[in-house]
């Protein structure tokens, strides 16, 4: 059980993000929404700093005697994670955007390859694959 479970979590090669806000065609870092990193976390229309998740003392194993100090019963999230391009790469997603006031601009809710490298969440990246 505890093998399928860390196999639905695990980020591999395959995996992708969606921007959360709109970016400029060429960018330097993206706020990204990934789908299989953050099921529960919902995508929402906008990058969002303040979500509040309830710690549920029930998921723990003899729940009434666990008492774990120093952990407040909400915490405080987003729904994103701030991610640069890959090798410092900054590649082109002129296909995707569209020409506004400030330039051409993706705008959120796109699709873009994610790299992770050894399943490492510390270690992910956007890229120009497709």
């Amino acid at each position: 059980m505890l093998q399928q479970s860390t196999n639905e979590l695990q980020l591999t090669g395959g995996e992708y993000c969606i921007n959360v806000e709109d970016v400029p065609e060429t960018p330097e870092e993206m706020r990204v929404h990934i789908p299989k990193l953050m099921p529960d976390i919902e995508l929402g229309e906008e990058a969002i700093e303040d979500l509040k998740f309830v710690v549920n003392p029930s998921i723990l194993i003899n729940a009434p005697a666990c008492q774990v100090d120093g952990i407040k019963p909400v915490l405080t999230g987003q729904n994103f994670l701030t991610i640069k391009p890959y090798g410092n790469e900054y590649p082109n997603f002129r296909s995707k955007a569209e020409e506004t006031e400030e330039g051409y601009m993706v705008p959120k809710h796109n699709k873009f390859a994610l790299e992770v490298q050894h399943g490492d969440i510390n270690n992910m990246y956007f890229t120009g694959k497709e």
